[in-house]
């Protein structure tokens, strides 16, 4: 079994083709690794909502990362990207939820991290933001880096700086 993390900006940082450009890497993913697939996403607005489209469209397997209950983590979010969080949230092949409370959500993002084979952020460059703390912390934990943004590169320390 394959757990590829899944990890990006929220939908107003990120370029015109960001949706493109994942589903042609999910797309890659699925012909790749087929039923051996499951994707490890963070239910964030943005690409994490669009991968668990993606998966349920698809019949793809997936783990839903929280960090506390879904009422308590959507609750200023507009009312579709709610309903679209609590139907992923049903449907899930299984869903860890980091804590009762709003916690910090860089814990939720190191367990999906720890719990995949390898990340793809759809990470713009930012060294600022969620999705750069994502990184750094993936490539200390020497996990397999790609960057959805930039053709499938691999992601190094470089990058970072």
């Amino acid at each position: 079994m394959y757990k590829v993390g899944i990890i990006g900006h929220k939908p107003e940082d990120l370029s015109f083709d960001a949706k493109d450009k994942l589903q042609d890497t999910l797309d890659t993913l699925v012909f790749q690794y087929k039923n051996d697939l499951v994707l490890n996403i963070g239910g964030e607005r943005g690409i994490d909502l669009w991968t668990g489209d993606y998966c349920l469209e698809n019949n793809i397997k997936y783990h839903l990362f929280l960090p506390c209950s879904v009422e308590k983590f959507s609750e200023f979010w507009y009312d579709e990207q709610r309903i679209i969080l609590q139907n992923q949230f049903k449907m899930a092949r299984s869903v860890t939820i980091c804590s009762t409370e709003i916690s910090n959500e860089s814990e939720r993002d190191a367990l999906l991290i720890d719990n995949s084979n390898f990340i793809i952020a759809f990470w713009m460059g930012k060294k600022i933001g969620r999705t750069f703390d994502a990184v750094k912390y993936a490539l200390s934990s020497n996990k397999v880096s790609i960057n959805g943004l930039n053709e499938l590169k691999l992601l190094t320390n470089a990058d970072l700086k």
